[in-house]
């Protein structure tokens, strides 16, 4: 019986005898394999981290799994106990676990390999999020973004704030501030704080710095006890137990008994985005740290970081440690999402695959696009109502009209749509933004909305940069700014609107702007319409700058906004349910717009080429709107003036556009995947619905007639059998994650293991009638990935599909619509001509079913789809709702666009009820498992498809 054990800190001690330990490990063993400090189990089977007292009515301070020999550790030291610090060597058991693993040292390794890094420099460990650095960072930051009465803060004021109200309180109020200034005579007046998330109170605050003032009073301000500071502040965000980090805290010998109880007591969670490598390390001319510039200037983090000295520095730190490094290695140490770290993998490996077809030459230039932004939040009606109502009942009560008042009541008690008209009307307190005459709100289709930079200088359709007035002012204003014009007469107003918060600060920039201080805001207004921001954007840039010699190859970045602005002007219509190639027209736009601002505007290079963001140049820029030539249909013709050369002729481009957007095959790959997440559908259901669904058993000694199951195995990849017929058959089978390690074993041994371990599991699906029984079948491919492409014949055709799983089907074909189709799809005309010619686009996509869809004849698509016709040609254009917003009838245009949902080549279902189509559309199963000819091909291709393999299954 092992020796009874004990908890601190008053919990009640228990006691373990050896036959319930032996049976706890003998039950767990094979889904758990080790313990973490807090007795949490910290990697599981499948992938999930489990509580051990989930499930047992005890805690066990052992680890629970089979016994570790140090083979097994040296053959792991790469995988799953990699964060292991042995302190002897020899077999791991439940009972010497403390004796041969060093806890503390494991504790740390694990919570630092799990550690994100910092996001601009490639690698360096971030800094805990409640450390004395990153707090002050965010102080600082933050106070560098306020702005009092329309001024920033002083430097003094700044200093002065941070040392006495921040280090005064644990959470600082814009009322604080407000009393401080107050208390130096430094504000006067009517004091407004701006730049504030929370218009109240500060984000940011010095917490550690008060909780180590009580406990190290004599120690917090002098600079020789930081370091250890910041060293405890770390272990307390690492260590959950207790003890470990009370044994680390006698590391730091000049703290005192009781200083280490209090401090153990402390727990601070989370990690910042910014290593102390990038705050106090990285340095620019004058010696000054990015900590530095805070502290003494005016600037924010991201001005700072962006300042040519700091950026140069970071981008030769980040391409040293590239260098150092498989690309591969270090993309999976950079701090951003999984998803972006996959498109980063996938962006390199397409760039190499295209150089392989040019022999290997390198691209002389790499444009990319990022992909836009989310679509509008469908809460935006409920949250500008929100934004009015407070803003009304706040800071503008004073001077709103009560009319207006009452109208946006009105307005929101009938819930209607808060449409950018609607919102200029109110935030204009009903009145034309350039006379200040009164607006009729039951006329607002009536007024036009202006824009007041022109759209010949900058491409800014946000609410900043638009106006809501009458269709007279409008024209007579045209191109000129609203400044020469009504300033004179509206300035004292839009000020007053401006205070009361109706219009921001930018807007009242827009407003008041004159022609001669363009130049003056140039710079930025370039690297808005020019220079793409996002993360994803950044380090690709990296990634390729490494990959390629940046004099040989440049990087450029094309903002999407470019791209949807051309395609808006010159009607080039974008359907993404069609199919998948308007990806490969987006990537052509950013090309044909990087080109053309390349050669048009060559002095602008540095705006958009990857390494050369500096200051522009001072140039005479009255046009700021780059493309706005292109669209605006004036030049037939476009000349460089540096070269002479036509960078747009607007006949021939157009023309080739539209050729491109009516081409009927594209080269489409999509990523092949294994999974290896859960073991089952996580549901456990009721043993009395063990015959609808025929469970699976939760553990292997629980019958599911008594206990219950899950409904389903998660499947890892696919093999193919060949069954020994007369005339021989193939079927495709699911190799469930549940058996990985059983054939990873077998797959060791050699020879034909892993195809025998393969026969034996299948074999009671040929037994027990899951499918017709067999007496002999071989295991032909015993490893197929998921979506693996597969050309074989499906009634009576060549077809190319992909295998979702062992029963389902992924269609690959794409749905082929001629430009007049999709502009009918994508209109708005509500007419007898839109009404015939939606019929008409049904006809065609039903030709193009019928001839190049067989797999539809599953769930006897294809017939439905046809019979279906005259059922689609009465219903109305556009769908039918109830007063409460209930779908009644679906329109034709909904209906097109289910049907193209369902053709799409991916894993999405149409809903086509109103055609009396009951199953969802496009769910193509098979649930006695998919069956292959033997002329059946799988296709293996190169991440674009230039490349690509052919292997007939019948030859295995």
């Amino acid at each position: 019986m092992p020796k009874q054990r004990t908890k601190e800190n008053g919990v009640i001690p228990y006691q373990i005898h050896q036959q319930e330990l032996d049976s706890i490990i003998d039950n767990q063993k094979k889904y758990y394999q080790f313990l973490g400090e807090d007795n949490s189990v910290v990697a599981h089977r499948n992938s999930q981290p489990y509580k051990l007292d989930e499930l047992v009515s005890f805690r066990v301070p052992y680890y629970v799994g089979p016994m570790i020999t140090a083979d097994q550790q040296a053959k792991t030291a790469v995988g799953q106990f990699a964060w292991m610090v042995r302190k002897a060597g020899g077999d791991i058991t439940p009972w010497n676990f403390d004796d041969k693993v060093d806890r503390t040292a494991s504790a740390t390794k694990f919570i630092q390999r799990m550690k994100t890094t910092d996001t601009y420099l490639i690698g360096e460990d971030v800094l805990p999020l409640q450390s004395l650095t990153y707090q002050k960072f965010m102080v600082l930051n933050e106070l560098n973004n306020i702005r009092i009465n329309g001024e920033l803060l002083t430097r003094d004021q700044k200093q002065r704030t941070y040392n006495e109200v921040f280090k005064g309180y644990g959470t600082v109020s814009v009322k604080s501030l407000i009393k401080n200034l107050e208390c130096h005579s430094e504000a006067t007046g009517i004091t407004r704080v701006e730049g504030l998330a929370d218009p109240k109170r500060f984000n940011s605050a010095l917490t550690t710095y008060r909780d180590f003032k009580e406990i190290l009073p004599a120690a917090i301000d002098q600079p020789q006890f930081q370091a250890d500071i910041e060293r405890i502040i770390n272990w307390s965000t690492i260590f959950e137990d207790a003890d470990i980090f009370k044994a680390k805290l006698q590391e730091i010998d000049w703290l005192t008994d009781k200083q280490r109880d209090r401090l153990s007591a402390k727990r601070y969670r989370g990690w910042g985005r910014l290593s102390v490598k990038l705050l106090l390390d990285v340095k620019d001319a004058q010696g000054l740290s990015i900590m530095d510039q805070l502290w003494s200037t005016q600037h924010n983090f991201m001005q700072i970081v962006h300042e040519p000295d700091y950026a140069e520095k970071i981008e030769k730190t980040n391409a040293r440690g590239l260098k150092q490094q498989d690309i591969f290695e270090t993309i999976n140490e950079m701090y951003t999402s999984p998803q972006n770290k996959k498109a980063l993998r996938q962006i390199l490996a397409v760039v190499r695959d295209i150089q392989k077809a040019h022999h290997g030459q390198a691209p002389s230039r790499i444009f990319i696009e990022a992909a836009r932004g989310a679509e509008q939040n469908p809460q935006r009606t409920r949250q500008r109502q929100k934004q009015l109502a407070d803003l009304f009942a706040d800071r503008a009560k004073d001077i709103v009209n009560k009319t207006v008042i009452q109208e946006l009541k009105d307005k929101t008690d009938n819930k209607a749509r808060f449409t950018d008209r609607i919102m200029l009307y109110f935030l204009q307190n009903g009145r034309d933004m350039y006379t200040g005459e009164k607006l009729n709100i039951d006329n607002l289709s009536t007024y036009d909305i202006d824009h007041i930079l022109p759209q010949s200088l900058i491409k800014d359709d946000s609410l900043d940069n638009r106006v809501l007035v009458h269709q007279k002012i409008n024209r007579d204003k045209n191109d000129t700014f609203a400044s020469e014009i009504f300033a004179g007469k509206m300035r004292a107003t839009w000020e007053l609107w401006r205070s009361a918060g109706l219009i921001s600060a930018r807007k009242l920039k827009h407003l008041l702007m004159r022609p001669d201080e363009i130049n003056k805001y140039a710079t930025g207004f370039i690297r808005r319409q020019l220079v793409e921001t996002r993360q994803v954007i950044k380090l690709v840039t990296d990634v390729l700058s490494h990959e390629y010699d940046p004099d040989k190859t440049k990087i450029i970045s094309v903002k999407a906004g470019l791209s949807h602005q051309l395609r808006t002007e010159l009607d080039l219509p974008k359907i993404r349910e069609l199919n998948d190639y308007h990806h490969a027209f987006d990537a052509f736009l950013a090309v044909r717009i990087g080109t053309y601002l390349l050669k048009r505007y060559p002095k602008l290079e540095r705006f958009f080429v990857y390494g050369q963001y500096q200051v522009a140049p001072q140039l005479d820029l009255r046009r700021f709107n780059f493309i706005h030539d292109l669209i605006a249909g004036k030049q037939e013709k476009i000349v460089a003036r540096e070269t002479g050369e036509i960078v747009w002729d607007r006949e021939k481009d157009i023309s080739y556009m539209k050729h491109l957007l009516s081409l009927k095959h594209l080269l489409v790959t999509h990523e092949v995947k294994e999974d290896h997440g859960a073991l089952f559908n996580q549901t456990i259901y009721k043993a009395k619905q063990n015959d609808g669904k025929k469970l699976l058993p939760a553990k292997g000694d629980r019958p599911t007639e008594i206990y219950g199951g899950h409904s389903g195995q998660t499947i890892a990849y696919l093999a193919i059998v060949r069954i020994n017929d007369k005339k021989p058959s193939y079927r495709v089978m699911g190799v469930p994650v549940r058996i990985l390690d059983q054939l990873k074993q077998a797959k060791e041994q050699g020879g034909d293991a892993e195809k025998s371990a393969l026969k034996q599991f299948f074999t009671p699906d040929f037994t027990k009638g899951k499918h017709k029984v067999v007496s002999d079948f071989d295991v032909i491919i015993p490893h197929i990935s998921l979506l693996q492409p597969v050309i074989d014949e499906i009634s009576g055709q060549s077809h190319r599909f992909s295998l979702g799983t062992n029963t389902y089907y992924r269609n690959s074909q794409q749905l082929i619509l001629s430009l007049a189709d999709q502009k009918v799809l994508i209109s708005r005309e509500t007419g007898v001509d839109e009404d015939k010619k939606l019929v008409e686009v049904y006809s065609h996509v039903c030709q193009q079913v019928m001839k190049f869809f067989p797999l539809y004849d599953r769930n006897k698509f294809r017939k439905l789809l046809v019979d279906g016709q005259s059922k689609f040609e009465q219903l109305p254009i556009n769908s039918r709702y109830s007063g409460s917003g209930k779908l009644e009838l679906a329109g034709k245009r909904a209906i097109l666009q289910q049907i193209m949902i369902g053709l799409h080549a991916n894993a999405t279902l149409g809903e086509l009820k109103a055609l009396k189509v009951k199953t969802p559309f496009g769910k193509l199963q098979v649930p006695g498992g998919i069956q292959l000819t033997g002329g059946a091909k799988l296709v293996y291709e190169s991440p674009t498809g230039l490349f690509k393999r052919e292997v007939r299954i019948a030859t295995k």
